[in-house]
């Protein structure tokens, strides 16, 4: 244990002894860590957390395309209400807005 006091003494001499040099270690060390704890934030909770449901992996999202070379887009109002009370090949159906 002594030994690695010393070692800890030795390593820290220059970097009291040049400031800067400290400080840029620090703030690099800091940002580092922190964009890894925010990084891993996002992923936990977009990727890694299961959502809040019963049996998660059975929710589809549903999209329409007007024609084949059009982007899909989200469902309209009336056809969300259509398919809502008209559908029988889902429990159930839902919707929200961004």
């Amino acid at each position: 244990m002594q030994t690695f006091v010393q070692d800890l003494r030795h390593a820290s001499r220059p970097l009291l002894k040049h400031r800067g040099y400290l400080a840029t270690a620090l703030l690099t060390l800091a940002l580092g860590i922190g964009f890894t704890t925010a990084t891993f934030s996002v992923i936990n909770a977009v990727l890694l957390r299961s959502l809040p449901y019963r049996e998660p992996d059975r929710l589809v999202r549903l999209l329409e395309r007007n024609l084949p070379r059009f982007p899909r887009f989200s469902v309209s109002p009336g056809h969300y209400l259509f398919w809502r009370d008209n559908a029988t090949a889902f429990e159930g159906i839902g919707a929200w807005a961004t």
